[in-house]
């Protein structure tokens, strides 16, 4: 009888330690998402890994980082309008998180609050570059944006 009692309280332990240990933790970069406000829907994109410096992954580098972006597909927002970026998980201390937008050689770097930040009122092709640090390496995503200005297309 008190082997029994034994046996099922081990064994409760057992099934009720083992849902503890159930998480699971992605160690690898993260993806990142850029979503976009286009007129009355939100479109998303996936932005492209440029160079990668992560623990557990191979170094991979872009040398030509502009040349890299504009190869990506052509993502068109309006101007002036908000965008948000988000990983695809944060199982790492996140360091620092700036985006820049590149016009030929000049780069702007945009306000980042809470994920959103806006791209600017004037037209045109643009270079989007993300750059994230943590403790477990660093990567670079590019995004190829074209600002146009919806409202004047409708009058």
């Amino acid at each position: 009888m008190f082997s029994i009692l034994r046996f099922t309280v081990g064994l409760g332990c057992i099934i009720f330690l083992s849902g503890c240990f159930g998480e699971s933790y992605d160690f690898s970069s993260p993806e990142i998402t850029l979503t976009s406000s286009h007129l009355m829907s939100e479109d998303t994109y996936d932005l492209a890994k440029a160079s990668v410096d992560w623990e557990g992954e191979a170094h991979e580098e872009t040398n030509d980082f502009q040349a890299f972006a504009s190869e990506q597909e052509v993502i068109q927002v309006n101007s002036g309008s908000t965008a948000s970026l988000t990983l695809s998980h944060q199982d790492f201390q996140l360091d620092d998180f700036q985006v820049s937008l590149w016009k030929g050689d000049e780069e702007e770097e945009l306000d980042l609050e809470y994920g959103e930040f806006e791209f600017p009122d004037s037209t045109g092709s643009y270079v989007l570059e993300v750059n994230i640090s943590s403790e477990s390496g660093n990567v670079q995503y590019a995004g190829n944006i074209e600002v146009i200005n919806i409202h004047s297309k409708n009058g």
